[in-house]
């Protein structure tokens, strides 16, 4: 018999779906939703939510905003969100990654930049898609001065600049 678990003890890493078949619900050893059908279990969950919240910890000691996040994805996920910075890692917490997307709450969204390259602690993570974006912006604006040097409207740049920048 399917038991729902009262989740609200986990507002602040998960968002309770309206919708009842995206909640999970407890099955002996099954902790799953009916959409997702993986046979994810509660021990996922716990480790997920001590994860999401591990990351958050961290985070917010060297930044602000991080909110922690637990989805189902054919398991169990966690990761981290602060604005449109999403960082995400495995189960034992021993590999993170990191995007960023132009959405400002996090999900979803076009991912716009990431290292692809796996980091040992969130932290990294982070720097390793901030120095990714870094380099393919400046890689960005070169080609763009290039082409305004080609037809002779260095002002250009500068206007465009400042209109992507909204400055």
């Amino acid at each position: 018999m399917a038991k729902k678990i009262e989740l609200s003890r986990f507002l602040d890493v998960f968002y309770i779906p309206e919708d009842d078949d995206d909640c999970p619900v407890e099955r002996g050893e099954t902790f799953c939703s009916s959409r997702c059908g993986c046979e994810c279990t509660r021990k996922e969950f716990d480790r997920a939510v001590k994860g999401a919240r591990s990351i958050v910890k961290r985070l917010n000691k060297v930044g602000v905003g991080w909110k922690g996040r637990v989805w189902e994805n054919c398991g169990w996920q966690f990761g981290a969100d602060s604005g449109s910075v999403r960082v995400w890692g495995d189960s034992t917490l021993s590999t993170f990654n990191c995007m960023i997307s132009d959405h400002v709450d996090g999900g979803g969204g076009s991912m716009l930049w990431t290292s692809g390259i796996s980091a040992t602690t969130p932290e990294e993570a982070v720097r390793h898609a901030y120095s990714a974006m870094e380099d393919r912006l400046k890689s960005f604006f070169g080609a763009v001065r290039q082409a305004a040097l080609a037809i002779d409207d260095q002002d250009h740049v500068v206007r465009m600049a400042t209109r992507i920048l909204g400055g």
